[in-house]
């Protein structure tokens, strides 16, 4: 049977969600969603066991708008930490909120992937101003060898023209991982790729720098 979905969905910073293993076995699958908007300000664990397992996986989504403003932890005391997906229609990481329905700051992703071993953001093509961009408009830096994916799908027919991820500030992880991807949803009769940039501050100095797909144009420096 299909499970009726919510058209909103709003989690207070008292909210606090548990899918942890006990002595063994591997964290749970915790998984937020609405039709139109979810706001998530409260707290998800999903902690692999204390002498095995590894860390589960967490996805917060919103169809329309997603603001995310919580904490979500997938490690593992003896496994792989686990893995925090965010999936908005577009998303902006700021140093400070603006109003935005995108909104998110640098701090709270900073923070995400201090605890987990994966952050994935994806921003579907869909109803809205921006349509699927993701932009880095604040620094972002983290210590650990977690990985940061940026998949956008972008609409090349829709407006905003311009790239579907912008990075207009660094990214700094010397043991990270950053992934970015920029494509044409499926059926789109454009080419499949999109753009990417930097800008003059969009520098990137991590362990391992993957374009899996996008039309690449730097103006920031790589290592």
């Amino acid at each position: 049977a299909v499970l009726p979905a919510s058209k909103q969905l709003s989690v207070d910073t008292t909210t606090i969600i548990t899918a942890n293993a006990l002595e063994s076995g591997d964290g749970g699958r915790v998984i937020l969603w609405s039709d139109e908007r979810t706001d998530f300000a409260g707290s998800i664990s999903a902690l692999g066991g204390d002498q095995s397992g590894d860390g589960g996986f967490v996805e917060v989504s919103g169809k329309q708008a997603l603001r995310f403003s919580g904490l979500v932890d997938t490690r593992a005391k003896n496994g792989e930490w686990g893995t925090l997906l965010l999936d908005p229609d577009d998303i902006f990481i700021v140093a400070a909120l603006t109003g935005d329905d995108g909104d998110v700051l640098a701090s709270t992703i900073e923070a995400a992937l201090a605890i987990n071993n994966a952050v994935e953001i994806q921003t579907p093509v869909g109803p809205g101003t921006d349509l699927g961009r993701i932009e880095v408009n604040a620094p972002l830096n983290w210590t650990t060898n977690a990985t940061l994916s940026l998949i956008a799908s972008v609409d090349p027919f829709s407006p905003p023209a311009g790239d579907a991820i912008a990075i207009n500030a660094p990214i700094t992880a010397a043991n990270g991982h950053l992934i970015l991807s920029a494509f044409a949803p499926p059926g789109s009769a454009d080419l499949q790729s999109r753009p990417i940039s930097t800008g003059p501050n969009g520098d990137v100095n991590v362990g391992i720098f993957e374009l899996v797909l996008g039309d690449w144009a730097q103006v920031g420096t790589l290592p």
